[in-house]
C-alpha cells in the first residue's frame, strides 16, 4: 500500500474524529440550552412570589405605627404628628394595592379583595381622622374655659357675695330711725357683662364713694334688693352660659363618639380586609410553594431524563467511534505492515541502484582512465591535424562520458542524503581563474570569447567546498558554451564581506539563444533539457546539480535569460573567512620531475591498462615502476625491492587494497606512503576514513599525469 494511502487513511481518521467531536459538542450545547430554559422558567416562578408574608406584615406594623402616630397627634395637638400619621397610612394602603396586585396575579389564586374598595377606605379614614383632631381640639379648648369659670373660688366668691346680701337685708329691717351722715359720692362706671358679672362674683364695688353726707333711711332696703336683683340675674346669665357651654360639649362629645366610632368600624374594616388579604396571601404562598415544589421535582426528572438521553446518546456515539477507529486502527496496522514491506523493498531497489551505479562508475572510470591516458599520450607523439582532431573528438566524448558519470554518482548521493561538503581555505580569485582557464579551449573551438572580471581583494582567503566551487563554475561556463553559437561567454564574480562573512557572487552571462519563462520555471527540474530535440549536448542533470549544490551551502541561484539575446546564470554562496595559506585542492603545478629521479614506484592494479597507462606516464620520470596485480604481490614485491612509495587500487582479488595498507603498516616498511588510486568517489568523511586507516592521499580514477605527478610529489615530500 503506498503512502498516499496511508496519509488518506490518517486524514480520514481525523475528519472522522473531527466530527465526532463536533457532534457531541452540538449535542452538548443543545441539552445545556433546554436545561437553561428549563431553570430559566423555575427561576421566573420562584421570582414571582416575592414575598408576601413579608409585604402583609410591613403593612400591619405601618397601620400600627399611623395609630400611634395619631394618638399622638389629638394629645398633643401636632400637624406635624398628624402629617406622619398620614405619611404612614398612605404607605400602608400602597403596600395594601401592592398586595391586591399581587393577590390578582395570574399564577396565583384569584382575591375577592378590590383596591377600589381599599382605596375607597383610606379616603373615609383620612377625611373621619382630620375631623377627629379638629373636634378633640375644640372640646378641649372647651373644656379648658368652662373649667376657668367653674373652678372653686369663683364659686365660693358668689356664694359669699349672696349671703352678705342676705346679712345687709336683715340689718336694714332692724333699723328704727333716720340717721344722717356723711356718705360717699358714689359714681357708677361704666362696665362690660363679664367685668359685672366678675365683679359681682368678688362683692366689689363699683361706685366711687364721696365726702357727701347721706341719709340712710328706707331706702336702702330697696338699694339691697336691686343689688340682689341685679346678681341674680348675673348668675341667670352665668347658668345660661353654661348650660349652653354644656350643650355645645354634649354635641361634640357625641360627635367625638360617633366619629371615633366611625374610625373604629373603618380600621375593622380595614383590619378584616388586610386579614382576608394576608389569608388569601397564605395561601397563594403555599400554593406557589407546591407549585414551586411540583415544578422542581418536574424539571429535576425532566432534567436527569435529558441527561440519561444525552448519556446514551454520546455511549452510543462513542461506540461507533471506537469501532471506526478499530476499523481504521486495522486498516493502518495492515497499511504500515504493507508499507514496511514496500519500503524496505525500495531501500532495497535504492541501495541496489546504488550499488549498481558504483559499480558502474568503477567499471566506466577504470576504462576511461586508460582512454585518457592514451589520449594526453598520443598527443605528445606528433599527429597530424587530422589525427589531432579525431583526436579531440574521442577527447571531447570521454569527457561527456565522465561528466555523465559524475552526475549520476552527485545526483544519486543528493538524493539519497549522502553528500557531504567540504572544508578547504582556498583563493576564489586564483580558483575561478583556473576554471575559466580550463574551459577556454573549448571556447576556442566555437570561437566564442571567453571573459573573466573579479571584483574584490585578489589576495583574500575564504574557507569552504573548493571542488563544489569548481563542479558549479564549469557546469555554468560548460552550459554557456554550448547553447551560444557566437559572441562571447563572461564570467564576472564579485566577493564582498556582509556580517562580518565573505560572501561571493559569480554570474555567467552568454550571447546565446535564451530560454522563455516557462523554459526557465523549469530549468532546475532534473532531466530537463532547454533543446530536447540535440540530446548529444547533456543527461539535463548539470543545472540541477548546481541547484543542489548551492542550497547545500546555504546559498541561491537565478536565471535571467531574455529569447533571442541571452542568458544570465547567477549564484552567491557565503563562506567563511581563513587566515591561513590557500589550499587550492590540487598541488602546485611540479616544475620538474627530477624528484623522482631513481625512486622506486610500485604500483598495484587488477587492470593490465591502468598499469600500461601509469608505466607510459612515468617513462621520462627516469623512476624504476614496479607492477603487481594484487595485493599480496605487490606486498611481496615491496619487501623485495624496498619500494619509495606504492600507488595501489581498492578492488583487487585476493589481497584489496584496505588489506595491503594495513600489512605494509605493520611492517618494517610502515613509513612507505600509500596512495590509493580508485575509480570510486569518495566524500570528505570517507576520505578521512581512509587516512585513517594508513593511506596517505586518494587520487581519483580518472587522472592525467600532471595529477599524478603532484599526488606522489606531495607524498614524497610531506
Amino acid at each position: 500500500m503506498p503512502l498516499l494511502h496511508k496519509k488518506k487513511l490518517m486524514q480520514r481518521l481525523m475528519i472522522s474524529l473531527m466530527c465526532f467531536v463536533a457532534a457531541l459538542t452540538l449535542v452538548a450545547l443543545y441539552f445545556r440550552y433546554q436545561i437553561n430554559q428549563r431553570s430559566q422558567h423555575l427561576l421566573t416562578v420562584v421570582q414571582n412570589s416575592r414575598y408576601p408574608g413579608e409585604q402583609a406584615g410591613e403593612a400591619l406594623l405601618l397601620l400600627n405605627q399611623a395609630e400611634n402616630d395619631f394618638q399622638l397627634a389629638i394629645l398633643s395637638y401636632s400637624p406635624q404628628k398628624l402629617a406622619g400619621y398620614k405619611n404612614k397610612l398612605q404607605q400602608a394602603f400602597v403596600k395594601m394595592d401592592s398586595l391586591n396586585l399581587l393577590a390578582g396575579d395570574s399564577t396565583l389564586p384569584a382575591s375577592t379583595i378590590q383596591p377600589a374598595a381599599t382605596r375607597q377606605l383610606y379616603q373615609q379614614k383620612v377625611m373621619l381622622s382630620d375631623q377627629i383632631f379638629e373636634l378633640k381640639k375644640s372640646f378641649d379648648s372647651v373644656i379648658i374655659l368652662a373649667g376657668n369659670f367653674t373652678s372653686r373660688n369663683a364659686q365660693t366668691t358668689l356664694f359669699n357675695a349672696i349671703d352678705r346680701l342676705a346679712r345687709q337685708r336683715a340689718a336694714a329691717q332692724q333699723q328704727h330711725a333716720d340717721t344722717v351722715k356723711p356718705a360717699p359720692v358714689v359714681e357708677t362706671r361704666k362696665k362690660g357683662f363679664f367685668r359685672k358679672l366678675k365683679d359681682a362674683f368678688s362683692g366689689k364695688q363699683d361706685t366711687i364713694r364721696s365726702n357727701a353726707a347721706t341719709v340712710i333711711n328706707n331706702t336702702v332696703e330697696k338699694t339691697y334688693r336691686d343689688t340682689v336683683h341685679h346678681t341674680v340675674v348675673k348668675v341667670q346669665t352665668a347658668d345660661a352660659f353654661y348650660q349652653q357651654l354644656l350643650h355645645t360639649l354634649r354635641n361634640k362629645q357625641q360627635q367625638l363618639s360617633t366619629d371615633q366610632a366611625n374610625m373604629i368600624i373603618i380600621n375593622q374594616h380595614m383590619m378584616e380586609q388586610l386579614k382576608q388579604l394576608t389569608t388569601s396571601l397564605q395561601a397563594c404562598s403555599y400554593a406557589l410553594s407546591e407549585n414551586i415544589k411540583t415544578t422542581a421535582l418536574q424539571e429535576y426528572q425532566r432534567t436527569q431524563q435529558l441527561l440519561n438521553r444525552t448519556g446514551m446518546f454520546n455511549l452510543l456515539l462513542l461506540l461507533v467511534f471506537a469501532v471506526l477507529i478499530i476499523t481504521y486502527v486495522r486498516k493502518i496496522g495492515r497499511a504500515e505492515q504493507q508499507l514496511a514491506r514496500e519500503y524496505e523493498l525500495a531501500t532495497n531497489l535504492a541501495q541496489q541502484k546504488t550499488d549498481l551505479l558504483a559499480t558502474m562508475s568503477h567499471e566506466i572510470r577504470n576504462p576511461l582512465n586508460a582512454i585518457i591516458g592514451f589520449l594526453q599520450a598520443f598527443r605528445k607523439s606528433g599527429l597530424t591535424a587530422g589525427q589531432t582532431e579525431m583526436l579531440d573528438s574521442v577527447q571531447f566524448s570521454s569527457d561527456m562520458l565522465l561528466g555523465t558519470v559524475n552526475h549520476v554518482l552527485d545526483m544519486s548521493r543528493l538524493e539519497s542524503g549522502r553528500f557531504q561538503l567540504q572544508s578547504i581555505r582556498f583563493n576564489p580569485y586564483r580558483t575561478l581563474g583556473q576554471a575559466v582557464e580550463s574551459m577556454r579551449f573549448s571556447a576556442q573551438q566555437k570561437q566564442l570569447h571567453l571573459q573573466y572580471h573579479f571584483t574584490g581583494k585578489n589576495t583574500q582567503l575564504i574557507t569552504g567546498d573548493l571542488f563544489r566551487l569548481n563542479q558549479l563554475v564549469i557546469n555554468l561556463l560548460s552550459n554557456a558554451i554550448k547553447y551560444t553559437e557566437k559572441g562571447s561567454v563572461t564570467l564576472q564574480a564579485t566577493l564582498e564581506q556582509q556580517a562580518d562573512k565573505p560572501v561571493l557572487t559569480v554570474a555567467v552571462t552568454d550571447t546565446g539563444a535564451g530560454m522563455s519563462k516557462a523554459q526557465q520555471a523549469q530549468l532546475f527540474t532534473p532531466y530537463y533539457q532547454v533543446n530536447e530535440g540535440d540530446a548529444q549536448k547533456g543527461s539535463g542533470l548539470g543545472l540541477y546539480i548546481c541547484h543542489k549544490l548551492v542550497q547545500l551551502q546555504n546559498g541561491s541561484i537565478a536565471v535571467e535569460s531574455v529569447p533571442g539575446k541571452g542568458t544570465t546564470m547567477q549564484f552567491t554562496i557565503p563562506y567563511s573567512n581563513a587566515v591561513l595559506p590557500a589550499q587550492s585542492g590540487h598541488a602546485a603545478p611540479v616544475a620538474d620531475t627530477s624528484i623522482f629521479s631513481g625512486k622506486k614506484i610500485l604500483v598495484a592494479d587488477d587492470n593490465e591498462l591502468n598499469l600500461k597507462l601509469v608505466s607510459i606516464m612515468t617513462r621520462n620520470w627516469n623512476a624504476e615502476v614496479l607492477l603487481a596485480t594484487n595485493g599480496k604481490e605487490a606486498f611481496e614485491l615491496l619487501l623485495q625491492e624496498n619500494a619509495d612509495i606504492v600507488l595501489t587500487d581498492m578492488e583487487m582479488a585476493g589481497m584489496d587494497g584496505n588489506a595491503l595498507v594495513s600489512a605494509i603498516r605493520n611492517s618494517r616498511l610502515a613509513f612507505v606512503p600509500v596512495i590509493l588510486s580508485s575509480a570510486h568517489t569518495y566524500d570528505e568523511a570517507e576520505i578521512t576514513a581512509l587516512k585513517q586507516a594508513g593511506f596517505t592521499d586518494v587520487l581519483a580514477k580518472p587522472f592525467n599525469e600532471m595529477q599524478l605527478a603532484q599526488k606522489l610529489y606531495h607524498a614524497l615530500t610531506s
